[in-house]
Formats: structure tokens, sequence, C-alpha cells
């Protein structure tokens, strides 16, 4: 496995340091990593397009669908951690990323409905 990282919550975890399942033979453990850095691509552009709805003129739908992509990006890293088991005996860092990912959609669509008006 290579040295490729996943930069969360300010900290580097190396590819190589993670394994999804011990049980879980080399090659489906370089195709979960593959995996999780194919979902964690998807963050970028998704972020860049919700940030240039910010600019002016805002218009309030294209936040809206720009935000929920972005939603549905971090969303599905999350459950593909889960699903390869990848922090399986640290429910506790899921359950983090999982409320933080519900309050920050709760700040955006604060926010969204602030423009509305």
């Amino acid at each position: 496995m290579d040295d490729r990282c996943l930069a969360t919550n300010n900290r580097f975890i190396s590819f190589s340091s993670l394994s999804p399942s011990p049980s879980t033979s080399e090659d489906n453990s370089i195709a979960a990593c593959d995996e999780v850095l194919n979902k964690v691509s998807s963050l970028s552009p998704a972020t860049d397009e919700f940030i240039l709805t910010l600019y002016p003129p805002r218009r309030v739908e294209c936040v809206k669908k720009e935000a929920h992509n972005v939603e549905i990006a971090v969303t599905n890293v999350v459950q593909c951690l889960v699903s390869n088991n990848f922090y399986k005996n640290d429910s506790n860092y899921i359950s983090v990323l999982e409320k933080t990912l519900e309050h920050n959609i709760t700040l955006i669509n604060s926010f969204i409905d602030s423009v509305k008006q």
C-alpha cells in the first residue's frame, strides 16, 4: 500500500496505517482505501461550487443546491468509512463526524434562510 494521506479534523491519516478490518485481505484493503480516496476527491469540487454561489449576485436556489451537494459528498465519505469498517474501534469519531456535518448543514440552512429575507 502507498503512503497517500487523508487530511481529517486537522490531522493526517496515512492510508498505509488504516485497515478496514483485520480479516480483510490486502487486495480488499487497497480497494477500500481507493474507495475512500474516490469519495474524498469529490469534496473539493463540491466545496468550490458551493463557495462560488456565495459571491454576488447570490441566487438562493443555487446556494441551496450546492450546499446539498456538499452535504451529499461529506455524507458519502462518512458512509464509506463506516461501511469499510474504518474506525470500527472508534465509533465516537464517526459520531463526531456525523454531528459536525449535521451542525454545519443547520448553519448553512440558517444562512440560506437569512439570505431569502
